[in-house]
């Protein structure tokens, strides 16, 4: 009897997953079940695409998986594990129950989203906020930039400076506000930090030590901050929340998988 081995998620580690399930044992069954839109793309490509320097970010597209035997169903959502009789239950462009015999979960990390007041509405974000972390994402502030003329960047780590690169090529005000007393915290030490700051400053406004506490939208945006102790409002158009990412491990959790705690 064929073995069957599905993986939940096609981004970078579910695609390979998939590649090397199928080249390990050719007669095997590997379906891919991923919830968005798109197959395995590159995330890291996502600011270029929003300033229209790159147009396809698509690394494995569906086609190439089905070329390659591996079955893959887009806007397919797993909903439910049960690994005692090893189902999966999905939703979305393929409905109920798939056996497997094999399981592969690689849901990876979903955008951290701060405790700000002001910036919910309906269980999301109001419209006008935006964080980067899938295509979905990208598209999204690519099509709605384009009648702003002033973007408010939340975060001064990788995504956060290189979306405010990308904003500013297409013409967009940008501030950039951080809470730490420099920028990319998580990958250089303050002095590195302070001479990179020094190179770009030209590029966008970018305030350190800075909170961002509350913000109010009537014609735009009206963002409440503390900055050194002091408070400021900036005024823009659009939000993006580029505030880290965490593991996105529910349906891991739900199915009995042993969590680490962070």
């Amino acid at each position: 009897m064929t073995k069957k081995v599905i993986v939940i998620g096609c981004g970078a580690a579910g695609g390979t997953a998939a590649q090397f399930a199928k080249k390990t044992e050719r007669e095997v069954e590997v379906v891919i079940l991923e919830k968005g839109k798109f197959a395995q793309y590159s995330k890291c490509a996502l600011p270029y695409l929003i300033s229209g320097k790159v147009e396809n970010v698509i690394e494995f597209s569906e086609k190439w998986f089905e070329k390659a035997g591996i079955d893959i169903f887009l806007r397919t959502e797993v909903v439910k594990i049960d690994s005692g009789k090893k189902f999966v239950y999905v939703k979305g462009s393929k409905e109920g129950k798939m056996g497997y015999d094999s399981l592969v979960i690689a849901t990876g990390a979903k955008a951290c989203i701060p405790k700000i007041e002001g910036i919910e509405a309906n269980g999301g974000l109001k419209e006008g906020i935006f964080t980067l972390r899938n295509m979905e994402d990208a598209l999204a502030i690519r099509s709605y930039m384009e009648n702003c003329e002033k973007a408010l960047i939340v975060g001064a780590g990788l995504v956060g400076l290189e979306l405010a690169e990308a904003l500013k090529s297409k013409g967009i005000d940008v501030t950039v506000v951080e809470m730490f007393p420099y920028i990319l915290p998580s990958f250089l030490d303050p002095d590195m930090s302070m001479y990179l700051l020094e190179k770009i400053k030209d590029q966008a406004e970018i305030l350190t030590n800075c909170k961002l506490e509350k913000v109010e939208k009537e014609k735009r945006f009206r963002s409440h901050i503390r900055i050194n102790g002091r408070k400021e409002t900036i005024l823009s158009d659009m939000i993006v929340l580029c505030t880290g990412i965490e593991p996105e491990t529910s349906i891991a959790r739900e199915a009995g998988c042993k969590i680490g705690e962070k």
